[in-house]
């Protein structure tokens, strides 16, 4: 397949008064397998997603100023059709 996920970035808010952060998820798609992708945050599923938003509003995630994240988006039927992003610094 030709399935290609790319461009994938994700931008986090400032944390809230419990220490925990939302964050602003996008990423460009070129003929997916599937309607939906995975997403997986240091290596755990997160959610199940449709393909279709331009941006996509994800968390809460702790703010712990000691875990760095990275972010996994795949499609569902293809797990060669992928893309990630780590942030360079913790949160």
């Amino acid at each position: 397949s030709n399935c290609k996920i790319f461009d994938l970035n994700v931008l986090p808010f400032e944390c809230n008064a419990q220490g925990k952060f939302f964050a602003k998820l996008k990423f460009k798609v070129t003929n997916p397998v599937s309607d939906r992708f995975i997403l997986k945050v240091n290596g755990i599923m997160y959610d199940t997603l449709a393909y279709g938003k331009e941006l996509y509003e994800i968390g809460p995630f702790a703010g712990d100023c000691s875990t760095l994240y990275k972010f996994l988006v795949q499609d569902i039927q293809n797990s060669a059709c992928q893309d990630d992003y780590v942030f360079t610094e913790k949160i």
